[in-house]
């Protein structure tokens, strides 16, 4: 479940880039992926 929560931070990367054609998206990008790689950690149970 927690893994359908994330995908809607990757969606609205993606969204706030074609759509609204927003700058600074490597900024975000990285802070998209420091989330999703968290969550994936939380998921995987790593200690």
């Amino acid at each position: 479940m927690i893994s359908v929560k994330r995908l809607s931070v990757i969606i609205g990367l993606i969204n706030s880039g074609v759509i609204f054609k927003e700058k600074n998206l490597a900024a975000r990008t990285m802070g998209t992926l420091l989330m999703v790689s968290g969550a994936v950690l939380i998921t995987l149970k790593v200690k």
